[in-house]
C-alpha cells in the first residue's frame, strides 16, 4: 500500500513538473508575442500549482518589464509621429497622433503638451490667415472689412500690433476718403 501511494505520489509530482514545464514555454511565448493576458494566466497557474515558484516570479516580472517597454515604444512612437506632424504644419494628424497616446494614457504630459502646442498653433495661423485677409482688404480699399477682420483678431489678441496697426490704417485710409466725399 505504501508503494502505491508513494507510486501515485511521484506520478503526480511527475504531472506537475510537465504542466509546470508546459506552462513557462507557453508563458514565454506568450511574454515574447506580447500577450500579456495569456502570459499572466499561465504564470499565475504555476504560482497555483507550485506556490513562490521562482518561474512564477521571474515570469512575472518578465512580463511587468514586457509591458513598460511596450508602453514606452507606443508612446514614443506616437509623441515622435505627432511632432513630426506638427512642426510640417498638418495640425490634424499631429492632433491624432498626440490623441492615440491621450486615449490610451489619459494626461500623459508629454502628449499633453503636444496637444497644448498645436492648440497655440491653430491659433497662430488663424491669426495669419485673419492679417493676410485684412491686408487684401486693405489693398482692395475696404477699409470696414479690413477694420472689422482686424478687430476679430483683437478678440482673441487685445494687444496685436499688427492687427492695431491695420485698425489705424484703415481708419486713416476711410477718414481721408470720407473727407473727400464731404
Amino acid at each position: 500500500s505504501d508503494v502505491c501511494s508513494s507510486d501515485l505520489e511521484e506520478s503526480k509530482k511527475q504531472r506537475i513538473q510537465t504542466r509546470v514545464a508546459f506552462l513557462e514555454r507557453y508563458g514565454s511565448v506568450s511574454i515574447e508575442n506580447r500577450s500579456w493576458p495569456e502570459a499572466t494566466k499561465a504564470f499565475a497557474e504555476i504560482e497555483s500549482l507550485s506556490p513562490r515558484s521562482e518561474i512564477a516570479l521571474l515570469g512575472r516580472r518578465s512580463i511587468e518589464a514586457g509591458m513598460a517597454e511596450e508602453q514606452t515604444q507606443f508612446i514614443g512612437y506616437w509623441t515622435g509621429q505627432a511632432i513630426a506632424e506638427l512642426e510640417s504644419g498638418r495640425l490634424d494628424e499631429a492632433t491624432a497622433a498626440a490623441r492615440q497616446v491621450i486615449d490610451k494614457y489619459p494626461n500623459h504630459p508629454e502628449a499633453t503638451n503636444i496637444l497644448n502646442r498645436i492648440t497655440t498653433a491653430r491659433v497662430a495661423q488663424s491669426r495669419n490667415a485673419a492679417l493676410a485677409a485684412a491686408r487684401a482688404q486693405m489693398e482692395q480699399r475696404k477699409w470696414n472689412d479690413a477694420i472689422q477682420t482686424a478687430k476679430s483678431i483683437l478678440a482673441t489678441s487685445p494687444d496685436d500690433p499688427d492687427a492695431k496697426a491695420i485698425i489705424a490704417d484703415a481708419t486713416r485710409s476711410e477718414e481721408r476718403r470720407v473727407g473727400k466725399e464731404c
